[in-house]
């Protein structure tokens, strides 16, 4: 006799699954036997799952996009360059900080989200805007309890312009525990299947396998390089982001003198990346 796709639940752990047996062997009602080890040992059974209510599937808690508007900000004011009797203390740099509000999610716990400019993924205190030989306006995505939001900075000799930036953003469920005694069941009233004591329910928006995405993508295995003191990132479509321009130059001063420029800060590696594989987020 072969293996089997089979349908399982087990009632005493409260696990619900849908697989192909590993081996041909052991008891079919039997949810200890060998032939049904993935639905109680599913991390050592990945590649036999089609389905398991005790794994983590993505579910989408917030989604949209927010238009904010920077202000021009930068100049009038001043940053030390450092500690050292040699360099100046008064090389006028304006500094300006403040927080955006892209979502109020709610969650009660911090959760995992993504906040993206067209197709590029952004990190902390990722630049948005350049002045060659003057400075930049950086962003930083902040995730808290209740909210996603944005603080930006800006360090620079002349006053950057202000400027309008569209940010998408997608925030992710935190995984959630039993909500009640039911293994398997579909409502024919409402349409919603669940399983797994709750653990999973249809009426919830889960990340999906998607030729094209959103374009969404994750990856298994690093997604950004560095070289040279800046990054590249790598895009859902398998190009490259580089965010530093090869203007972009680290300005030395000293006192009473004009400022002096080293080479360019842009990254200059060749990283291509791993294989993404493509999602689809509701």
């Amino acid at each position: 006799m072969s293996v089997r796709d089979v349908e399982m639940q087990d009632p005493v752990a409260g696990r619900y699954a849908v697989f192909r047996e590993p081996v041909d062997a052991g008891e079919f009602d039997d949810a200890n036997s060998a032939r049904n080890a993935p639905l109680n040992s599913p991390l050592s059974y990945l590649r036999h799952l089609y389905f398991h209510s005790d794994l983590r599937y993505l579910a989408v808690a917030a989604a949209g996009s927010v238009t904010i508007a920077h202000p021009t900000a930068g100049g009038g004011g001043n940053i030390p360059v450092g500690d050292n009797g040699a360099k100046s203390s008064n090389f006028a740099f304006g500094t300006f900080a403040t927080s955006h509000t892209l979502v109020t999610h709610n969650l009660g716990v911090t959760p995992f989200a993504i906040v993206a400019v067209g197709n590029n993924v952004i990190w902390p205190g990722v630049p948005i805007q350049f002045s060659s030989g003057n400075g930049m306006r950086t962003i930083m995505p902040v995730v808290t309890a209740t909210q996603l939001a944005l603080t930006e900075r800006v360090s620079s000799a002349a006053a950057l312009p202000g400027f309008g930036l569209t940010y998408s953003y997608l925030v992710i469920e935190a995984p959630i525990g039993a909500a009640n005694d039911i293994l398997e069941e579909w409502d024919p009233d409402t349409g919603v299947f669940q399983c797994g004591r709750g653990k999973f329910r249809s009426d919830r928006r889960f990340l999906q396998v998607v030729a094209g995405g959103s374009p969404l993508a994750m990856f298994q295995g690093r997604s950004m390089d560095a070289r040279n003191g800046a990054v590249r990132c790598i895009r859902a479509d398998g190009t490259a982001f580089d965010p530093v321009p090869p203007s972009m130059q680290l300005g030395f001063v000293r006192l009473n003198m004009a400022p002096s420029y080293a080479g360019s800060m842009a990254y200059t590696g060749n990283y291509v990346g791993p294989a993404p594989i493509m999602v689809q987020a509701p």
